[in-house]
C-alpha cells in the first residue's frame, strides 16, 4: 500500500476533524474566523466550548480598537442589514473601508478542515438612512411632529427609542445591558416602522462576544426563535414581503449561534429553517439566510438527529444549487460527518451526481476542500465502524446503487475515487493537499 505523508504542518499529529461553523453575508458585515482543530477521541462540546473561551480575551481587545475587518475566511459574523448575499461575489472580495468592527481569530490550524465556519465575505458596513434617526434629530431640536417617532405610548419614549437606536447603529461595542434589554422589549412590540431597525441594531451588537450573556439573559434568543417561526411560515406561505424581515432575522440567529451557551436555546428554529430549505427553489437567496445559522448549530452534536431527514435536501443542493448554497452545504454535511451515529444516514441517501467531480480541476478550492475533508471524514467512520451496506438505516436507504455508500466504496467507484484524491495529494493548496493525503490513506488497495 502506498503512504502518502500529509507533509510538515503546524497541526496536532493526532486524528483530526473538521468542524465548521457559520454567520453570514457576503455582502454586509463584518468577519470573523475561526477554523478549530480537535482531536477525535475529545469532547466534541466541551473543546468548542474551551475553543469559544481561548479568544476572548483578543476578541476584546480588537473590539475595544473598534477597527472592523475581514481576518480569514471560514467564520463571518453579520453586520448590517437589509442586503441579501449575491452569490457571484468573487470569494476574495475586497472589504469595504467603512468598516469599523473587528472580531478576532482565535486560532485553529489550517487545512485542518476542522468545523465548518462561513468564509469568503465581501465584508462592508450598509448605510442606514433610518427614518427613526431623521425623527430623533427633529425631536432633540424641538422640530418633530406627532407620529413622526412610531411608539407604544405606555412604553415607550420616542426619542430615548431614537437614541438607543442611535447608539446600537454608531457604537455597537459600547452599547449597555439596559440598552440591549430595552431593544429586546422592542423587538417583541415588532413595530413596522421600528422592527426593521431593531433587528439590524441586534446584528451589530450580537458580533460582540461581551454583548452575548446580555443578550442571552434579555430573553432575545426566546424571541429570536419565534420569529424565525413566524416568518418561515409566511414565506413557505408565499408571502413574499416575509423574505427581507426572515433575511434579519436569520443574522441574528446567526450571529447568536456563535456561542456554544446560546446555541442550547436556538434549537428550535432548527425544523423551520429545514422546511423552508426544502420546499423553497434551489436558487433563491433565501436559501444562504436559512443555510447559515444551520451551519452554526450543526458544529454540536446536540441538534444532529433533527438534521437528518435533511441530509437528501443538501445533496441535491450539491448537485442544483449556486456556489454558495454549494459551500454552506458542505459545511453542514462535514459537520454532521463527525458524528458516527449520523454516518449512515449519510451513506444511505442518494449521492449527488457530481459529488466526485468536486475533486476536479477547474473546481474552485472553497468547493474540493470541503467535499475532500467530507469524504475523508465519512471513509474514517467506515473503517472505524466498518460499516457494510447492511449497517445503513432501512427507512432512509435510498436505491442500492445510488447510495453514497456505493459511491464511496463500491468496486466500480473505488479506482476512479483514488486516482481523483491521489492528484489531489499534488494540489498547490495545503489544506487539500492535508486531506487528500489522509482520505488517499483510507481508500489505498492493501499491500499484497
Amino acid at each position: 500500500m502506498v503512504v502518502i505523508e500529509p507533509g510538515d504542518r503546524n497541526v496536532n499529529k493526532q486524528s483530526e476533524t473538521s468542524i465548521y461553523s457559520a454567520t453570514v453575508s457576503e455582502q454586509l458585515g463584518f468577519s470573523q474566523s475561526e477554523d478549530m482543530t480537535i482531536s477525535e477521541d475529545q469532547d466534541l462540546a466541551t473543546d468548542v466550548g474551551e475553543k469559544f473561551e481561548e479568544g476572548t480575551e483578543t476578541t476584546r481587545k480588537e473590539e475595544d480598537e473598534a477597527n472592523f475587518s475581514v481576518l480569514d475566511e471560514d467564520n463571518t459574523l453579520v453586520f448590517g442589514q437589509d442586503a441579501i448575499p449575491d452569490d457571484d461575489k468573487s470569494a476574495d472580495g475586497d472589504a469595504s473601508q467603512e468598516q469599523d468592527l473587528s472580531i478576532n481569530n482565535s486560532g485553529g490550524q489550517p487545512g485542518s478542515g476542522e468545523k465548518q465556519l462561513e468564509d469568503e465575505p465581501n465584508a462592508q458596513v450598509i448605510p442606514l438612512h433610518d427614518p427613526i434617526l431623521t425623527a430623533a434629530s427633529e425631536a432633540k431640536s424641538g422640530n418633530a411632529k406627532a407620529g413622526d417617532i412610531p411608539q407604544d405610548s405606555e412604553t415607550f419614549d420616542p426619542a430615548e427609542v431614537a437614541a438607543v437606536i442611535s447608539k446600537c447603529q454608531s457604537s455597537p461595542m459600547n452599547i449597555t445591558k439596559a440598552d440591549i434589554f430595552y431593544l429586546v422589549d422592542l423587538l417583541r412590540q415588532r413595530n413596522p416602522e421600528l422592527h426593521s431597525a431593531v433587528l439590524d441594531c441586534l446584528i451589530r451588537i450580537a458580533a460582540f462576544t461581551h454583548n452575548i450573556a446580555n443578550i442571552r439573559e434579555s430573553g432575545c434568543p426566546e424571541v429570536i426563535v419565534q420569529q424565525v417561526q413566524e416568518y418561515c411560515l409566511a414565506v413557505t406561505s408565499g408571502d413574499g414581503k416575509a423574505e427581507k424581515t426572515l433575511n434579519s432575522v436569520c443574522q441574528v440567529l446567526t450571529n447568536l449561534s456563535m456561542d456554544p451557551k446560546t446555541q442550547e436555546e436556538l434549537g428550535d428554529a432548527i425544523p423551520a429553517l429545514i422546511d423552508l430549505i426544502q420546499i423553497r427553489p434551489f436558487g433563491d437567496a433565501i436559501i444562504l439566510s436559512a443555510l447559515r445559522p444551520l451551519v452554526n448549530l450543526s458544529s454540536e452534536k446536540t441538534y444532529h438527529k433533527m438534521y437528518r431527514n435533511l441530509i437528501p435536501t443538501l445533496y441535491q443542493l450539491l448537485e442544483s444549487g449556486t456556489h454558495m448554497a454549494k459551500v454552506q452545504s458542505l459545511k453542514v454535511l462535514v459537520n454532521l460527518s463527525l458524528d458516527e451515529d449520523v454516518v449512515p444516514y449519510l451513506l444511505a441517501a442518494k449521492a449527488p451526481p457530481n459529488l466526485i467531480e468536486f475533486l476536479d480541476r477547474p473546481t474552485a478550492n472553497d468547493l474540493i476542500l470541503r467535499a475532500v475533508t467530507l469524504i475523508a471524514n465519512i471513509h474514517t467512520v467506515i473503517d472505524t465502524l466498518q460499516l457494510t451496506a447492511a449497517s445503513l438505516p432501512v427507512d432512509e436507504k435510498a436505491a442500492s446503487p445510488e447510495t453514497m455508500y456505493m459511491a464511496l466504496t463500491g468496486i466500480d467507484r473505488l479506482p476512479t475515487l483514488r486516482s481523483k484524491v491521489f492528484r489531489l495529494t499534488r494540489h498547490e493548496d495545503e489544506d487539500v493537499v492535508y486531506q487528500a493525503s489522509k482520505l488517499y490513506n483510507l481508500i489505498s488497495e492493501p499491500s499484497a
